[in-house]
Protein backbone atom coordinates (compact mmCIF):
# COMPACT_ATOMS: atom_id res chain seq x y z
CA UNK A 1 0.00 0.00 0.00
CA UNK A 2 1.04 3.69 -0.62
CA UNK A 3 1.30 5.84 1.47
CA UNK A 4 1.72 9.95 1.24
CA UNK A 5 3.02 12.62 3.25
CA UNK A 6 1.41 16.38 2.96
CA UNK A 7 3.53 19.10 4.00
CA UNK A 8 2.49 22.64 5.52
CA UNK A 9 2.03 24.41 2.13
CA UNK A 10 -0.18 21.18 1.33
CA UNK A 11 2.27 19.23 -1.34
CA UNK A 12 1.92 15.80 -1.62
CA UNK A 13 4.40 13.49 -1.79
CA UNK A 14 4.28 9.68 -1.36
CA UNK A 15 6.35 8.92 2.00
CA UNK A 16 8.69 6.50 -0.27
CA UNK A 17 9.81 9.12 -1.95
CA UNK A 18 10.71 11.53 0.90
CA UNK A 19 14.91 11.89 1.28
CA UNK A 20 15.80 9.82 4.59
CA UNK A 21 16.96 13.12 6.51
CA UNK A 22 13.48 14.35 5.99
CA UNK A 23 12.14 11.00 7.24
CA UNK A 24 14.01 11.23 10.60
CA UNK A 25 12.86 14.63 11.50
CA UNK A 26 9.09 14.12 10.59
CA UNK A 27 9.30 10.71 13.20
CA UNK A 28 11.34 13.24 15.90
CA UNK A 29 7.98 15.47 15.49
CA UNK A 30 5.86 13.35 15.76
CA UNK A 31 7.46 11.52 18.98
CA UNK A 32 7.78 15.49 20.02
CA UNK A 33 4.27 15.76 19.32
CA UNK A 34 2.95 12.75 21.70
CA UNK A 35 4.86 13.96 24.59
CA UNK A 36 3.43 17.36 24.30
CA UNK A 37 -0.12 16.26 23.40
CA UNK A 38 -1.85 18.23 20.28
CA UNK A 39 -5.44 19.69 20.02
CA UNK A 40 -7.60 18.08 17.35
CA UNK A 41 -11.33 19.08 16.01
CA UNK A 42 -13.98 16.62 15.92
CA UNK A 43 -16.17 17.20 12.87
CA UNK A 44 -19.23 14.30 14.03
CA UNK A 45 -21.92 14.06 11.54
CA UNK A 46 -24.21 12.58 14.54
CA UNK A 47 -26.34 15.17 16.16
CA UNK A 48 -26.59 12.65 19.16
CA UNK A 49 -23.25 12.80 19.65
CA UNK A 50 -21.89 13.87 22.84
CA UNK A 51 -19.11 16.23 21.10
CA UNK A 52 -20.11 19.60 20.24
CA UNK A 53 -19.43 20.17 16.40
CA UNK A 54 -15.51 21.12 15.83
CA UNK A 55 -15.29 21.22 19.25
CA UNK A 56 -11.23 20.91 20.02
CA UNK A 57 -10.44 17.15 22.18
CA UNK A 58 -7.20 17.08 23.36
CA UNK A 59 -4.94 14.29 22.43
CA UNK A 60 -1.54 13.09 23.87
CA UNK A 61 0.58 9.59 23.49
CA UNK A 62 -0.26 6.59 20.88
CA UNK A 63 -3.61 8.52 19.84
CA UNK A 64 -1.03 11.24 18.24
CA UNK A 65 1.20 8.91 16.88
CA UNK A 66 -2.07 7.71 15.16
CA UNK A 67 -3.65 10.29 13.90
CA UNK A 68 -0.38 11.59 12.36
CA UNK A 69 0.58 8.17 10.35
CA UNK A 70 3.87 7.50 12.64
CA UNK A 71 4.22 3.55 11.67
CA UNK A 72 4.18 4.49 7.83
CA UNK A 73 7.45 6.58 8.35
CA UNK A 74 8.83 4.39 10.29
CA UNK A 75 8.35 1.37 8.10
CA UNK A 76 9.69 3.47 5.34
CA UNK A 77 12.65 4.08 7.79
CA UNK A 78 13.42 0.13 8.64
CA UNK A 79 12.82 -1.07 4.64
CA UNK A 80 15.70 1.49 4.36
CA UNK A 81 17.53 -0.35 7.21
CA UNK A 82 18.34 3.17 8.98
Amino acid sequence: MTYFHKDREGNIKKISELETGHLENIVRYIERRSLEGMEIFSNSLDPDDKWEYDAPIHIEGYAVKEKMGHQHYVSELNRRSV
